[in-house]
């Protein structure tokens, strides 16, 4: 492995056109990159980050139009509009993946990429007239590592080469959704969603909150993404992750989407990536407005008995009298009658809240 200076362009096109694995200071954090054109690049990859083969790695390119050789067309009127007004760097972007770059894509089509604000990697790709694969300089699940004699140390001769300098930031990008015709914020990162807000729409996302996320909270999930032009998601305060539905919760789930649930903690990244938090007692909402926030976190139904409304593009609204209304009794350790009278009480408070247009928050 060698250690090189961005003004040695020459030796570090020669090691990509070979197929070889470079970590290369971006403008976000130090990243790993190879070639995507080059065909063993994919195998390396997974084999020197210790990842899942079914976990996709993102590209670089260095511009629309090499953007346009990636994103199948009709390129989304969206996507063309936020490469035209968010900064280069900060964002990354997920879309369907064209034709001869299905490799690269997850299970449902969708290709993760990202333009780099640094004139350094852009003059790279047009060298090599390629867009590169590009993922954090980490083993899976371990920090990511800030400079090139941690890179040396971790990962030594698994790398042809590193390219010593300094990342644009601590803050990975923030990542985006296109493929629904409203954008979806995945991730939030170097950009607030206020900042993106101002340039185009994100699609609404509200969170259910119940203690353990596998029984109250993923039945209202599910049965809200089935009733609600929204996004919806739902985590516990004290969930274990990953932890699968109870399987009475799960019975009943199944009625409107077969889709995979697993439990979530809520954290801070949920808290401000959520446009409106409903919780199911109220003491969940006591502990969010404590840790985190006060002004979008509303016990169901409250929120559903004093005229809540969901609109677009994050927008909610409720009448200034609160209504008081009960907590969603937990189903956790009963039979099928606890749990099919708590879905009762979810599915009656969800079909009160209107979805249509709304501009008040």
């Amino acid at each position: 492995m060698v250690i090189l200076k961005k003004d040695d362009k020459e030796r570090i096109v020669q090691i990509l056109n070979r197929g070889g694995l470079m970590a290369i200071p971006t403008d976000t954090v130090y990243g790993i990159v190879a070639k995507a054109d080059f065909p063993d690049s994919t195998e390396k990859f997974f084999t020197v980050k210790g990842r899942d083969e079914g976990k996709k790695i993102p590209l670089l390119v260095s511009d629309e139009p090499m953007s346009r050789r990636i994103i199948r067309s009709p390129f989304p009127r969206y996507l063309k509009k936020a490469l035209d007004l968010l900064p280069r760097g900060a964002v990354t972007y997920v879309g369907p993946a064209a034709s001869g770059y299905e490799y690269f894509s997850s299970s449902d089509g969708s290709l993760a990429f990202r333009i780099p604000q640094d004139p350094f990697l852009k003059e790279i790709m047009e060298l090599i007239d390629s867009p590169l694969l590009a993922t954090s300089a980490n083993r899976s699940g371990h920090p990511v590592l800030k400079d090139a004699a941690s890179i040396c140390q971790e990962f030594g001769e698994a790398l042809d080469g590193i390219v010593d300098g300094l990342p644009g930031g601590d803050k990975p990008s923030s990542l985006i959704s296109f493929m629904e015709e409203i954008p979806f914020l995945l991730r939030l990162g170097a950009l607030s969603k206020e900042t993106i807000r101002r340039k185009i729409p994100l699609q609404t996302l509200v969170l259910f909150v119940c203690t353990g996320n596998t029984c109250r909270s993923p039945m209202a999930e599910r049965y809200a993404a089935f009733r609600w032009p929204v996004k919806v998601l739902s985590a516990g305060l004290s969930a274990m992750p990953g932890a699968s539905p109870a399987p009475e919760a799960l019975r009943i789930m199944e009625r409107f989407s077969s889709k995979e649930k697993k439990a979530f903690v809520f954290d801070r990244e949920l808290f401000e990536r959520a446009d409106l938090i409903l919780t199911m007692e109220r003491e969940h909402k006591n502990v969010i407005e404590e840790h985190f926030g006060q002004e979008k976190t509303f016990v169901l139904s409250d929120f559903a008995l004093s005229g809540g409304a969901i609109g677009r593009n994050g927008t909610f609204k409720k009448d200034k009298q609160t209504i008081r209304g009960k907590n969603i009794p937990d189903p956790y350790g009963y039979g099928r009658d606890y749990y099919e009278k708590a879905f009762e009480m979810i599915r009656s408070f969800i079909d009160m809240i209107d979805t249509g247009e709304t501009d008040e928050t």
